[in-house]
């Protein structure tokens, strides 16, 4: 015990010795900081022998044999309960229980614990929080043994229908429905391609939504998915239904027409179009009459350039007059490219996919240009077409077995709309515009990316 005591009083820079019956403590060289991590227990167990608390080979007493808390930055669960008492032998024996059903390297701050001490520090019993979905639990069993499960809290969906009175913005309106304020943000996305409710709510206009509310211990939790949405306005009517997929995330019309579009209406924040597609334009530097095969959108270098639709990266680099250029693949023959980009997004190379909306540069001036700008091509089965002819192409509409599971699941969703009393505006109510027909035009400067 003695010998114990030098080495560890050797590592923790001081030394204690019993003189008749008094503990004293002196310096000494400073030495292993792993030694150091237990020195408050042997600094507490001196204290102890001092007042004759406690007897050699004892331990302090756990006063707190319910300890909780929530994991703060730069802490383990193992190091927060040892803090509150737990003996660091059993706390260990526990965690290696529960890394069997959970990999602690993906531990966060805010997730909660709660255990179960013993007088001594033993820890018997252990929950681990990591959402209101989810917890891990691991218990002490006669056999001295911890044992472990994983727990998932059911989560209870229910359907709700709900009217909303346009009284001023989306969001405002939904606030003064009583409702929360993610489902604006919902309904923004579902009609994203058609209503622009900054712009076009007007105060009377009415939105009819069915959608989903998930309930934890019979407790509102969270918003589910918007199901239906129709929207009645003095400029028209919009309905819209959601993927009859499990994890879908795209609106269609009663038809089963896709309410989204193809591409995004620009890839970029601009603040005019520079120049548009025109296959006889006079170059601005060369000075002679060169088909100009895309768009260029003014503004200001370092201004985040999106990938207009999902698809794969097919060039990333200089291209001659393009300067910096990023192209991808897209779905149903179509290619897009992106030129006098000042630089690329951290992580775009040739082979990833990317998704509709994604950062993959940033605006910039070079290769052959005046100013800063981004000229935006697209090309169709290899040939350049006006991409301001193809914003309002819509993504494929259903067909098939699909369109038949949806026609079921919208017949009941349509009787749902329908029992929501509102007072419409008067107009004509029709359903979301049809697709527009692909336009037969004839991408880059040079014709070449």
């Amino acid at each position: 015990m003695i010998s114990v005591a030098i080495l560890l009083g050797l590592a923790f820079g001081r030394i204690w010795t019993h003189r008749g019956g008094e503990v004293e403590e002196a310096p000494v060289a400073s030495g292993s900081p792993m030694l150091a991590l237990v020195a408050p227990r042997i600094r507490m167990a001196l204290d102890g022998a001092r007042d004759g608390r406690f007897v050699e080979g004892s331990t302090p007493a756990v006063t707190d044999l319910q300890p909780s808390g929530t994991i703060e930055p730069g802490q383990t669960l193992f190091s927060a309960l040892t803090e509150r008492g737990a003996a660091p032998a059993s706390a260990q024996r526990a965690l290696v229980a529960l890394s069997a059903k959970f990999d602690f390297r993906r531990s966060r701050v805010g997730h909660t614990w709660e255990a179960s001490l013993q007088s001594d520090g033993t820890l018997v019993a252990l929950k681990y929080q990591t959402s209101p979905e989810r917890y891990l639990e691991a218990s002490l069993g006669a056999d001295a043994r911890f044992s472990a499960v994983d727990v998932r809290v059911p989560v209870e969906r229910r359907t709700q229908a709900v009217a909303i009175p346009i009284i001023g913005s989306l969001w405002e309106s939904v606030e003064a429905a009583g409702l929360d304020a993610q489902l604006a943000q919902s309904l923004a996305a579902v009609f994203q391609w058609d209503i622009d409710f900054s712009q076009q709510a007007v105060v009377g206009d009415a939105l009819r939504v069915v959608y989903e509310r998930h309930f934890l211990d019979g407790k509102p939790y969270r918003l589910g998915d918007v199901l239906a949405a129709e929207y009645l306005g003095a400029r028209g009517a919009w309905v819209g239904f959601r993927s009859p997929e499990e994890d879908g995330t795209d609106y269609f019309n009663a038809k089963g027409e896709s309410l989204s579009k193809l591409f995004l209406a620009a890839p970029c924040r601009y603040r005019r179009i520079s120049s548009k597609f025109d296959p006889n334009r006079l170059h601005p530097v060369l000075k002679i009459r060169r088909p100009h095969l895309g768009v260029d959108y003014a503004a200001p270098t370092g201004t985040p350039v999106r990938a207009v639709a999902d698809g794969v990266v097919g060039f990333v680099g200089p291209k001659g007059g393009n300067g910096n250029l990023v192209s991808i693949k897209h779905g149903y023959g179509y290619e897009s490219g992106y030129a006098h980009l000042s630089r690329f997004a951290r992580g775009i190379k040739a082979g990833q996919r990317v998704e509709q909306g994604q950062v993959i540069g940033f605006v910039g001036n070079t290769g052959l240009s005046t100013g800063a700008h981004l000229h935006f091509g697209l090309k169709h089965d290899g040939t350049f077409v006006d991409p301001l002819e193809r914003r309002d192409i819509r993504r494929p509409a259903l067909k098939g077995r699909q369109l038949a599971a949806y026609a079921r699941r919208v017949g009941a969703l349509r009787d749902l709309l329908d029992k929501i009393s509102v007072t419409a505006p008067a107009a004509s109510p029709t359903e979301a515009s049809d697709p527009a027909p692909p336009s037969a035009a004839s991408w880059d400067e040079s014709g070449d990316f």
